[in-house]
């Protein structure tokens, strides 16, 4: 994660990046990037992408200030997202994520 910047106006900014893939124990290649931009004025833009052997989800977050509410998408290479969703619980993501949730990780 890089610290937040300021810029010429005196508002600062942050960017952070993380990537993680693994093969599961049924061979599949499962990986999850994402990528978040945020100001001190409230604009926010965050990205995740997730693939299960060639199968893709992106869920994009963003919003224009402080104010404002945002909006969010999930956009499936096919399927849809509840179809994504159920197949990645299946992974070990979505297995660590179950963990967490119940407070055992």
């Amino acid at each position: 994660m890089v610290a937040p910047k300021k810029n010429a106006d005196g508002h600062t900014s942050s960017y952070s990046f993380s990537s993680s893939s693994v093969v599961d124990d049924q061979g599949r290649r499962v990986t999850t990037d994402r990528r978040r931009y945020e100001d001190s004025t409230g604009r926010l833009k965050a990205v995740q992408e997730r693939e299960i052997d060639g199968k893709k989800m992106r869920t994009t977050w963003s919003r224009r200030n402080k104010e404002d509410e945002g909006r969010n998408e999930s956009i499936c290479s096919s399927g849809s997202p509840e179809e994504f969703e159920a197949l990645w619980q299946q992974t070990p993501f979505g297995e660590a994520q179950k963990m967490k949730v119940k407070g055992e990780l």
